[in-house]
């Protein structure tokens, strides 16, 4: 029997958290892929928009500064999160019926996107399912 001291927390490796490990380590290497596309702010078109950002823990803390319409090479983890997080909260008040304003919505208003410029099935280890190749077509034909 092991004996604890206070605030300690003993953690026997199991399987589970052996393959938890490995998810977040594909996650990760996903996550790290470089993309290319074109930065949009919708906000303020034509000026610079700066953020910091961090994948996961113990990754360094990097700062970014886009300016609108221009390509980049980023992280695919960093591309998705300027799609899917960044952006204003919009409230919608109503008055009830003492006069008293009411929340009714919480929304969140995309202020910047990031457009892909590639064309790469990120969810899949291999090619994606949709490319074609021009081995594909069919030869031509030339009319007598």
């Amino acid at each position: 029997m092991q004996v604890k001291q206070a605030g300690e927390i003993l953690i026997n490796p199991t399987a589970e958290s052996r393959s938890k490990k490995v998810d977040i380590e594909k996650l990760r290497r996903r996550d790290n892929r470089i993309v290319k596309g074109r930065f949009v702010n919708f906000l303020y078109p034509g000026s610079v928009k700066s953020m910091m950002y961090r994948a996961y823990k113990g990754d360094p803390v990097v700062k970014y500064s886009f300016r609108d319409g221009e390509i980049y090479e980023i992280p695919f983890g960093l591309a998705r999160h300027i799609n899917n997080d960044v952006g204003e909260k919009e409230s919608e008040y109503l008055l009830d019926a003492a006069g008293r304003p009411s929340k009714l919505a919480n929304r969140r208003k995309r202020t910047c996107a990031f457009e892909s410029l590639d064309f790469i099935d990120f969810e899949s280890e291999g090619p994606s399912k949709h490319e074609t190749t021009i081995t594909d077509l069919p030869p031509l034909t030339q009319g007598k």
